[in-house]
């Protein structure tokens, strides 16, 4: 009896294996498309019964070893469908990206940016980026997670950033930077978010992201100009009018084809057959309103040039901001910076002399060839000071799109999701090069 015991057992024990194996490899895909889990109508009796046990049943159907122990043919208490088992799979593949995010980070110093906004459901959740230098000295930016606030209070961020730190055991003492998009909850200068933060970390540095400096300074030019004003009113009058109407929009793009001379029977596509639509109007309003501003910047503010190429060109505002970089690296090093001017002293002779340091383009590529010749470990001082610069905040990007990314996760007729579930998903839809 005890054999066939064994075996029995040792069966379900493969079985399971395979069960799960299934399951898992179905939930990454469907994290790795953003697609949604469960159907409305999961009944036996239902036409759709959602993507997961769709696609469960798909792979059943093309391998006979699944097919033979999923679905109707698993125990009834042991299927590994239902949406509790679901959520767990997105949990653990969550805990597993940000597991690979932190051992790229190791213990090195970061940058943080946070901002806040609202899912479909009307909630308000604050998004957190980390920026860092990696051990083979590429600049990642990575998105570690949401937390749902209940205020946007200075405290209130505050908090929930605390609440991120204890989770995945970071340091705010390791903080170099913090980027924010200038509200007064943040940039205030004694009950601000910064002002929080520069009370537990002095070199916890406040940039105000150029992107948002640069709206301000157009928004401020075309309330000032007539002219620019008045296009702009103009442009969003013509395109309320035409949005109303889909009659309207189809004379736009029959109007393209005429202008192109296409043919009825030839396809609309990309390049010179795309149809035109409404975003390439704006896509060419956007584009003349900064050419405009600079036209005019250029008696108004000598500087804004500068600040324009700040926001796409990192070592522009390396160089322009290199006082405050130094003046971390003094704040950091303390009695050894005469130790930093020594190394660097050697390390730009030797660097003049090494042909692999020609034609670098920019502080990034320098710091990529000093890990690649292995000089960031003979001038482990300079290394650092090039680090500091590149993990210095600039322009909150990629905080926006982790919020369009929010918005593919968490849908209208998907806006009762948890908020650890939207918070597993979003962690691997955003960084699912950690899922390949």
């Amino acid at each position: 009896m005890w054999p066939l015991r064994k075996e029995l057992i040792y069966k379900k024990k493969k079985q399971y294996r395979i069960r799960l194996h299934a399951s898992a490899r179905l939930t990454k895909t469907l994290l790795n498309g953003s697609l949604v889990f469960c159907g409305h109508d999961e009944s036996e009796k239902s036409l759709y019964r959602g993507n997961f046990i769709k696609f469960l049943k798909v792979f059943g159907e093309l391998n006979e070893e699944i097919g033979k122990v999923i679905l109707s043919n698993a125990p009834g208490n042991n299927q590994m469908t239902s949406p509790s088992i679901q959520k767990e799979l997105c949990n653990c593949f969550a805990e597993e990206v940000l597991k690979k995010i932190f051992e790229e980070l190791g213990d090195d110093v970061f940058s943080i940016f946070v901002d806040e906004s609202r899912d479909i459901s009307k909630k308000e959740q604050m998004a957190m980026v980390l920026t860092y230098v990696d051990k083979l000295g590429f600049v990642k930016e990575r998105f570690i997670g949401l937390v749902h606030v209940m205020e946007t209070t200075a405290l209130s961020l505050k908090a929930a950033i605390d609440k991120l730190f204890a989770r995945y055991n970071l340091s705010i003492g390791r903080v170099r930077g913090q980027g924010y998009d200038g509200a007064r909850n943040i940039s205030c200068e004694f009950s601000g978010l910064k002002a929080l933060i520069l009370k537990e970390n002095p070199s916890a540095y406040y940039v105000h992201c150029f992107a948002h400096q640069l709206q301000l300074v157009v928004v401020a030019l075309a309330t000032k100009h007539h002219e620019i004003f008045k296009f702009f009113k103009e442009v969003s009058n013509l395109v309320n009018v035409v949005v109303a109407s889909c009659k309207r929009i189809d004379l736009i793009r029959e109007s393209q084809r005429e202008r192109l001379g296409l043919n009825p029977e030839v396809e609309t596509g990309s390049g010179k057959n795309q149809e035109l639509s409404l975003e390439d109007i704006t896509s060419f309003c956007d584009k003349y309103d900064i050419e405009v501003v600079d036209m005019k910047a250029e008696y108004v503010d000598p500087k804004y040039r500068r600040r324009k190429t700040d926001i796409t060109n990192h070592d522009h505002y390396v160089v322009n901001n290199f006082n405050m970089v130094l003046n971390l690296q003094i704040q950091e090093l303390g009695n050894r910076f005469n130790e930093l001017v020594y190394e660097l002293g050697h390390y730009i002779a030797n660097v003049k002399e090494d042909k692999r340091f020609d034609n670098l383009n920019g502080v990034g590529d320098l710091a990529k060839m000093m890990v690649k010749t292995r000089l960031h470990i003979d001038y482990l001082l300079v290394y650092r000071l090039i680090k500091l610069s590149l993990v210095f905040p600039v322009a909150t990007a990629n905080i926006e799109r982790c919020f369009s990314s929010m918005k593919i996760v968490k849908t209208d007729s998907h806006n009762r999701m948890s908020d650890e579930y939207v918070n597993d998903s979003c962690i691997c839809y955003i960084e699912r090069e950690f899922l390949q």
